[in-house]
């Protein structure tokens, strides 16, 4: 009985210890997968490739130099702060007009709107103005008065003339027949028959002396006071038609350049005032073109006085403006304070 207990006490122990072997061995099978000579990776070469993170974006060396990527070191540097702080623009002064109506007018037609580029002296509208229309008249007025005046200050400047060389001749003496060919050259008007009338009777008083002195004995003494007393009334009158003629051209030539001279203010005063309205200053006044019979007096093309933009329009066609109301505002925006 002893012997048949201790067999089967020996059969229990040898199960229970293969029962452990069995169980222990795939544990040292995971044990030779993690050695570094390479034993167990056949095992591992079963095992699925790790997951990548779907949120880490892989750039290609192109891609990296299109976006101009540049890889450094992270340093430690000093942060510059910065603040965003209100500002006011506005224009400068120098390039900035608002293009006001000098007169009452209306406002026929727009040629430019908000944001356009216009140059210097682009026209940006046309306005009927009844005051630029009647300044133009009076430029035409004026115009034609100067004109009749220089006439007149011509015409008395050579009569002027001519009677100085005539009365210069007479002096000197000279004969008939050359002071009728200076007569004949130059403009004396009505002192022509003035002065040749004069000279003609002291001609003839003259003859008359020289006859009577020669035939002295044959004539009376009363007769020879007679032809003296005329020839001098012939020089006296001669003399005296000199004198006048020349100070009555001398002062009609000096009162027609002072009418001329009038009349040229007064065409330039009134193309002044058509230039203020029409918007010309300064030098080029003066060589501002009169206007046109032809064209529309009341017409006005109103130009841009700068090179700029339209930054506001504030009327519309066919409105009425009155003097002083800004229409445009034009600005060079390429300047601002």
């Amino acid at each position: 009985m002893q012997r048949i207990r201790a067999i089967s006490v020996a059969t229990v122990i040898l199960l229970v210890v293969g029962t452990f072997w069995y169980f222990l061995r795939p544990l040292s099978g995971l044990n030779e997968t993690s050695r570094p000579d390479g034993v167990g990776n056949q095992k591992s070469k079963l095992e699925p490739p790790p997951r990548q993170d779907p949120e880490l974006v892989r750039l290609t060396e192109a891609q990296a130099a299109q976006a101009n990527l540049v890889v450094g070191q992270v340093a430690q540097q000093p942060l510059q702060i910065t603040r965003a702080l209100s500002a006011h623009f506005a224009y400068d002064d120098r390039q900035h007009v608002e293009v006001r109506a000098a007169t009452v007018c209306l406002l026929e037609s727009v040629a430019v709107k908000p944001g356009d580029v216009v140059q210097q002296g682009q026209a940006i509208a046309r306005l009927r103005c009844p005051d630029v229309g009647q300044t133009r008249s009076e430029v035409f007025r004026t115009q034609e008065a100067l004109k009749i005046a220089e006439m007149e200050r011509d015409w008395w400047l050579a009569i002027s003339s001519g009677v100085k060389r005539v009365t210069e001749a007479i002096e000197k003496s000279a004969p008939a027949n050359q002071i009728e060919e200076i007569a004949g050259e130059v403009l004396l008007g009505e002192y022509q028959e003035k002065l040749l009338v004069a000279y003609s009777q002291l001609q003839l008083a003259s003859k008359l002396m020289e006859s009577a002195e020669q035939s002295s004995r044959a004539i009376s003494g009363i007769v020879l006071q007679q032809r003296t007393s005329e020839l001098q009334r012939a020089k006296a009158a001669l003399q005296a038609t000199i004198e006048s003629s020349l100070f009555e051209t001398s002062q009609k030539y000096r009162q027609a350049e002072l009418d001329a001279d009038a009349a040229n203010r007064d065409m330039l005063l009134a193309k002044q005032r058509l230039a203020t309205l029409i918007g010309i200053f300064g030098s080029e006044v003066a060589d501002f073109p009169s206007p046109s019979q032809t064209e529309d007096l009341a017409l006005l093309n109103l130009k841009s006085p700068i090179f700029g933009t339209v930054e506001n329009r504030y009327f519309t066609a066919s409105e009425r403006i009155e003097a002083g109301e800004p229409i445009f505002l034009i600005a060079d925006t390429n300047r601002l304070w």
